[in-house]
């Protein structure tokens, strides 16, 4: 499927945006965890989509790195598919 491929290319918040609009995904309105921005919802050639969007801080003690953002892409009838860029 080509959404996958361009699933992968995702290496910002802007990319991931605009990933969105073309599968035109709507945010889903149920409870997430504190550290998610949001999940995603929709259908491409009949098969349910969903993209969970979240980030976390790989920062250790006495360190400063930046934010990890993260993306997962699970398609129904296919594995899922995880990119991560920094935030």
């Amino acid at each position: 499927m080509k959404i996958f491929n361009e699933f992968r290319c995702i290496a910002s918040d802007d990319a991931l945006s605009a990933f969105l609009k073309v599968y035109a995904l709507v945010q889903d309105s149920r409870p997430t965890k504190p550290q998610t921005f949001g999940v995603y919802v929709g259908r491409v050639e009949g098969r349910a989509i969903t993209v969970t969007h979240w980030w976390y801080d790989p920062s250790g003690p006495f360190q400063n790195e930046p934010d990890v953002h993260k993306a997962k892409l699970e398609v129904e009838g296919f594995d899922s598919l995880e990119v991560d860029y920094n935030g």
